[in-house]
């Protein structure tokens, strides 16, 4: 699920923007197919005859700000059903006490992503514009079908050596060890548990030093972050030699990139393994992120994957002690006519997780960036998660040089 909530600082026709939702609805077939699910797995999505309108809760004045958080969330956290093409929904409150208005959106990752947030927001702002103005509409290039979607995807698969990728992945996965930090309870885990999600902020100063070194060497942000990430675990007391798992988005023609639907795949970096090439570990990211990237058109069955890793006990999840690292877009601003909006933490994110630790990175457009590290606690001390936090902090403060010295090999 992606959930995303904008505060509003404006007056906002709830017609319009009910007939603006109902636009974006409309013009993107993976908002309103309908997907067949079996098991865990979602399948194909059936197109219906009439797309219909966007699910649109209009809902009572609230008195206070939080009430207005409350009755969105009560909204937003209801399960979606996708075998009913119900696919995303969003919701309006108003507060009487601060006179702003709570617009929130949740959407199932069958058919969005982070790219599509940016989309969305976009979208919404347009078709809100026009039905303020009476008229219809007019968002210029057209967006992809879901038939132009799986042509897409097909042709990118015939022009890859599908081959070659998989030797690589298994390759990575040959051996790789669960990242069991000090502390884990020796009980056999449940599919998903609890958590902790403490929250760090990462003031722009002290990224500076770190976007001037990634510039020079031809690194991305999330390399580098990685690298930093990957040196708090391990000063954490996981194993040198450790995986990280990351979501990653699969780019398209510039009419798929223009168009709602879940780009996302995973991909796994493994910068201290046998195969790594580099003095250090901030070069060693770097090895291992450029030959991922050029191995995201296959995803491995994750039989191949379990057999390269070493078969999980039965009944756990597949590869649910290798960390997940999300680097995340900048979340994307909204404007309804003269109500512009403040994107606000979405709602009840973190409850339970099928992996042990998941750390995620968001940036924030006036710089710096936040960070949450989502900790399971029936597996761990919910005290780790402070202190992996703290040891990233540790590490970005101290800047590249330092991370250079204390990993050369």
């Amino acid at each position: 699920m992606s959930d995303l909530a904008w505060w509003l600082d404006g007056w906002v026709d709830e017609t319009a923007l009910e007939r603006a939702a109902t636009d974006v609805h409309r013009r993107h077939q993976a908002l309103h197919a309908r997907y067949i699910v079996s098991g865990p797995e979602v399948g194909h999505a059936v197109l219906p005859a009439e797309p219909g309108r966007a699910q649109f809760h209009g809902l009572p004045l609230a008195r206070t700000d939080a009430a207005a958080t409350d009755a969105v969330r009560a909204v937003l956290t209801q399960p979606l059903r996708l075998d009913d093409g119900e696919v995303w929904r969003c919701a309006l409150s108003r507060s009487s006490a601060s006179g702003r208005g709570l617009f929130g959106v949740v959407a199932h990752h069958a058919a969005f992503d982070g790219w599509s947030a940016r989309i969305l927001a976009a979208e919404l702002s347009t078709a809100y514009a026009a039905r303020v103005a009476g008229t219809e509409p007019e968002f210029g290039a057209p967006v992809a079908s879901l038939a132009q979607f799986d042509a897409g995807y097909r042709q990118q698969l015939a022009a890859a050596d599908l081959d070659a990728q998989r030797q690589y992945w298994l390759g990575e996965f040959r051996g790789m060890h669960p990242c069991h930090l000090p502390g884990r309870s020796p009980e056999p885990a449940a599919n998903a548990g609890p958590v902790t999600a403490p929250g760090f902020a990462v003031e722009p100063a002290q990224l500076r030093p770190w976007e001037t070194y990634g510039r020079s060497r031809g690194m991305t942000a999330f390399e580098w972050v990685a690298a930093a990430y990957a040196e708090a675990l391990i000063r954490a007391g996981a194993q040198r030699d450790l995986g990280l798992v990351f979501p990653t988005a699969n780019r398209g023609s510039e009419l798929i990139d223009r168009s709602i639907t879940c780009r996302v795949g995973v991909a796994c970096l493994r910068p201290n393994g046998p195969s790594r090439q580099g003095r250090h570990l901030l070069a060693r990211m770097h090895d291992a992120y450029t030959k991922a990237m050029a191995a995201t058109d296959l995803l491995l069955d994750p039989a191949e994957i379990a057999r390269a890793v070493g078969n999980p006990p039965p009944g756990t999840p597949l590869l649910q002690g290798i960390p997940i690292l999300a680097y995340q877009d900048a979340l994307p601003a909204i404007k309804l006519g003269d109500a512009t909006g403040k994107i606000t933490p979405v709602f009840g994110r973190w409850d339970k997780s099928s992996v042990d630790l998941y750390t995620e990175v968001q940036p924030r457009s006036a710089g710096g960036m936040d960070l949450n590290v989502v900790l399971r606690t029936d597996l761990y001390p919910a005290g780790l998660a402070d202190d992996i936090g703290r040891l990233l902090l540790e590490i970005i403060r101290e800047g590249p040089g330092l991370l250079e010295q204390r990993t050369a090999t």
